[in-house]
């Protein structure tokens, strides 16, 4: 019996632990992922991995909602089809590296049993965030551009990723302004907290404008209606028109703001085109078109399983030089399509699609409370962000994006089911956090 209580409280302890962590750990790993870079992603594969060696010493799966098994089973697709792309295809330690760096697709059950933090807290936590996390990313990039001189990378270096974080970012600034102008009792009442909520709106979308990639911006004006629609049916859609509204209106101040970047890049393209035309391919738009070729090329050669995950480089290498007389090489096609069927095939590209289907179908299918429902419309922001970049950019096959893909999608699913699949009305009590909480109650007062 004293054994059974001694286990109890060591179950109560790490309990404790893992909801005192919950809210910073997300903060630091998706918040700030545009400031922190890889570091970020660092701390996502830990977690995961933390939670992966759990599952192996007890021996069992964690009990998690069926949608959320289902969702990692597709991500474990992913990773299965890219593994026997390259089996087949295997080109040594490239084929390995490779490999290896899929092995984050396997995260989706290691770091959801590690969330046992109520949805709500956690949420709420997040949201309060969101706007200083997004005046931190504007002065990184302002930094950047004006006394740096250089266009804003963020803390990998990388314009691309830095748009993609901070697209996520600006989300949820979005829902952190919709979900306290539906709150009764607001963390931040007035006109101070109405002023933090719409700062952070405009300082995550003037970032998102000073980034310059272009195939991000829809996301200004896609995200604010997305998160309105998703909210409708908690029936306060005055309320949710006039946030929305002073929202869309900020994001407009910011393009105004910054109309010189927005305005210089829409020019770009239009060089872009005309040099396209004239023959020359030595532009950002003519380079896409030559390797969109070469991948057009490759898939009808290996339409079932590709050329291997390593295949890229290597085909860019040989063939790019014959079709725009100049070698170019890039880790990916810039496309994300064209680039999984050069991969991995029909296989893998359709276990791509499944990862972005099923916890979207599992959500869409599932009755939503106030909580749930802002988790929602967050998953399809952070779908649509990665959509975009993966239209003419890199969707996945990168540390902070294959980090931030897999974090997102497993945070909102968990806003939306919760540890018991419940979302309507309040989240019960996680049993471990309950336990948790009693016994650092009992222990305090011995």
């Amino acid at each position: 019996m004293h054994g059974e209580n001694d286990s109890q409280v060591r179950r109560g302890a790490n309990a404790a632990v893992l909801v005192s962590c919950a809210a910073p750990i997300a903060i630091v790993s998706i918040l700030l992922a545009p400031m922190l870079g890889s570091f970020a992603s660092a701390i996502v594969f830990t977690v995961a991995i933390l939670g992966g060696a759990g599952i192996l010493i007890r021996g069992r799966l964690p009990e998690v909602p069926i949608a959320v098994r289902w969702t990692a089973t597709a991500f474990a697709v992913f990773f299965g089809a890219e593994l026997v792309s390259g089996l087949v295809n295997w080109n040594g330690s490239a084929t390995v590296g490779q490999i290896g760096a899929n092995v984050a697709f396997l995260g989706v059950l290691p770091i959801y049993a590690l969330i046992v933090q109520s949805r709500e807290r956690l949420l709420r936590h997040l949201l309060m965030a969101a706007p200083w996390c997004a005046l931190a990313a504007l002065a990184l990039a302002a930094l950047q551009q004006f006394v740096l001189d250089f266009r804003p990378q963020g803390g990998d270096g990388n314009a691309g990723v830095f748009a993609v974080t901070t697209a996520i970012l600006m989300a949820f600034t979005l829902a952190n302004a919709l979900a306290n102008a539906l709150e009764a009792n607001r963390p931040r009442s007035g006109i101070l907290g109405s002023t933090i909520d719409l700062a952070g709106v405009f300082a995550a979308a003037a970032t998102l404008i000073l980034s310059s990639t272009r195939a991000l911006w829809p996301s200004l004006a896609i995200f604010p209606l997305i998160l309105w629609l998703v909210t409708l049916q908690l029936g306060e859609s005055r309320l949710q028109r006039r946030i929305m509204a002073f929202s869309t209106i900020v994001i407009i101040a910011a393009g105004m703001t910054f109309a010189d970047t927005l305005s210089r890049r829409v020019a770009q393209v239009e060089a872009n085109i005309a040099a396209v035309q004239q023959g020359n391919n030595d532009t950002s738009l003519g380079k896409r078109l030559v390797i969109w070729k070469v991948a057009i090329g490759a898939i009808g050669e290996h339409p079932l399983l590709g050329y291997g995950p390593d295949a890229p480089r290597r085909l860019m290498k040989e063939r790019s030089a014959q079709i725009g007389g100049t070698t170019i090489i890039y880790s990916h096609f810039h496309n994300v399509i064209l680039d999984e069927l050069v991969r991995a095939g029909l296989v893998g590209t359709f276990a791509l699609v499944a990862m972005v289907v099923v916890p979207l179908v599992a959500a869409v299918r599932h009755t939503r409370d106030r909580t749930a429902s802002i988790g929602f419309g967050l998953l399809i922001c952070v779908q649509i962000a990665f959509l975009l970049s993966g239209s003419v950019n890199i969707m996945l096959h990168h540390d902070i994006l294959d980090a931030q893909f897999l974090a997102n999608t497993v945070l909102c699913l968990y806003f939306v089911f919760g540890r018991v699949g419940r979302a309507t009305g309040d989240t019960p009590p996680v049993p471990d956090e309950e336990l948790a909480l009693s016994n650092l109650r009992r222990r305090n007062r011995q």
